[in-house]
């Protein structure tokens, strides 16, 4: 699927993320506007600088390493370094690193960065709030000791039947220290409760944030003429979708860390085939119950999204019949395998899935990496990419 340099010159101006370009050398060579935004420099002042040098002097030997790494033709995902803006202050990102070459030469390397320093500000106030809440089970643990070491004291001052009154005391110690300690425990199911009701909002504004978007995307291709852009908003549409249902999903159940993948999916592919209706094509879903983290189920889902629009659009031509299929399969205890095909016309014989123009399976691959997956293509029968990819510790089966 040839792509039109404009349109991909437009899709890195406008990225939400943070890129960056430099030369084997790793002097600055092109920076984009979100990343000019984030730390505040205007590319005029940063192009032809040593890239190292922006980065905090705490994180820049371990920077230095990874550029050598990417150099070297490794693919680096899902590390963190600091970068210094021009005010002074710390912007933390997670990023990604590639090396092009020229002639079997290093050539360039393009570094893709997101912002994190709002969740690393978020993370450092939830493990302030889990030290403060250990520290209060600490001391009601404490407190339990006392009282059993008074209540063994007041055994004792029974069984030598004396001094009522210091008895009295105890009794009256007692039942202060047991109020204290309900009151206490009230309190921490409280705060508990109201960070589950403030997680719950903060999934529903982002669900109803990227309804907005994707609802402002088709008003806007309403006054487009051109085929073309008016497919690439449809499939910028599908790609919101995909990450609002997301949300939806967590925002409706009651672990608000992890999603019933197979009731997504459901939710996704019906989406899609209302979106394309491909005529006589069947949908076959085969999705083992599972609950998947936020971390695996977003690339997952924009996975799947890409794949079957990929079916619906190509693989039947001419109103054909056929069915398009998802599967997801447990390999081992800590492996997945994610699979996505149809019994269309078939992949291209003559095209690399891997080095194609298609910003969706450039997309598809980007992803498979970002799982630190595996992924294979298979023409016997139509067309079938699968995914493999590790689980994370917090993805679990679904209980039944």
């Amino acid at each position: 699927m040839p792509i039109n340099l404009d349109h991909f010159q437009d899709l890195i101006e406008n990225s939400v993320h943070m890129i960056m370009r430099t030369d084997a050398e790793g002097v600055i060579l092109y920076v984009n506007p979100a990343w000019q935004q984030a730390l505040g420099y205007e590319a005029s002042t940063v192009i032809s600088t040593q890239a190292a040098d922006l980065v905090h002097s705490d994180y820049r030997t371990d920077y230095d390493k990874l550029f050598r790494q990417a150099l070297a033709g490794n693919k680096l995902s899902h590390f963190e370094t600091s970068f210094l803006a021009e005010n002074g202050r710390l912007v933390a990102v997670e990023g990604s690193m590639s090396c092009s070459l020229v002639n079997g030469r290093p050539h360039a390397v393009q570094g893709v960065f997101q912002n994190i320093s709002d969740r690393k500000r978020a993370e450092d106030m939830l493990v302030h709030q889990a030290t403060e809440m250990l520290r209060v089970h600490t001391s009601l643990e404490a407190r339990d000791r006392e009282l059993a070491d008074t209540l063994e004291q007041a055994r004792k001052y029974r069984e030598a039947e004396a001094r009522a009154d210091e008895l009295t005391a105890i009794n009256e110690a007692l039942t202060l220290e047991i109020g204290r300690r309900q009151e206490a425990e009230a309190t921490i199911r409280a705060s508990l409760q109201e960070k589950e009701v403030l997680l719950k909002e903060i999934h529903h504004r982002v669900k109803n944030n990227l309804q907005i978007i994707s609802s402002l995307l088709n008003l806007q291709s309403g006054y487009i003429d051109d085929a073309r852009t008016q497919e690439m908003f449809k499939e910028s549409q599908s790609r919101i979708q995909s990450m609002a249902l997301i949300h939806e999903k967590l925002y409706q159940s009651e672990d608000l860390a992890r999603v019933d993948f197979s009731e997504y999916i459901v939710s996704l592919v019906n989406f899609l085939m209302r979106s394309y209706s491909p005529g006589g094509v069947n949908i076959a879903l085969d999705v083992e119950p599972v609950f998947l983290s936020l971390d695996t189920s977003i690339p997952c889902g924009l996975i799947v999204s890409e794949l079957v629009s990929n079916s619906c659009k190509y693989a039947f031509p001419e109103g054909r019949s056929g069915e398009i299929y998802v599967r997801l399969k447990p390999i081992d205890n800590e492996h997945y395998e994610l699979g996505v095909g149809d019994t269309g016309i078939g992949f291209p014989e003559d095209v690399d899935f891997q080095e194609t123009e298609s910003l969706g399976l450039q997309l598809v691959t980007t992803l498979a990496d970002q799982l630190d997956g595996e992924i294979e293509l298979d023409r016997s029968k139509g067309t079938e990419f699968r995914i493999r990819f590790r689980v994370h510790k917090s993805d679990r089966a679904k209980e039944t």
